[in-house]
């Protein structure tokens, strides 16, 4: 299955839901890239909104127009 990073929505006060710990984070100017262990995996995070840290705990849901990719 293939989501694309910018589908993900950061939730960085993590109210509920599903977590992860934030690993890696690369700022591109308009935007950044975040790393995050989750489930056993990491996942790519592509977003324009607040700030992360290394070690940050984060919320993590999928955008209501995020678009799934399955492959066999």
């Amino acid at each position: 299955m293939l989501i694309r990073p910018e589908n993900f929505s950061l939730d960085l006060v993590n109210t509920g839901g599903l977590s992860g710990e934030v690993q890696k984070v690369r700022f591109f100017g308009s935007y950044s890239e975040i790393d995050i262990q989750f489930a056993g995996s990491i996942v790519k995070v592509r977003t324009s909104v607040g700030r992360a840290t290394p070690g940050d705990t984060v919320g993590l849901s999928l955008t209501a127009d995020a678009v799934w990719y399955l492959e066999n």
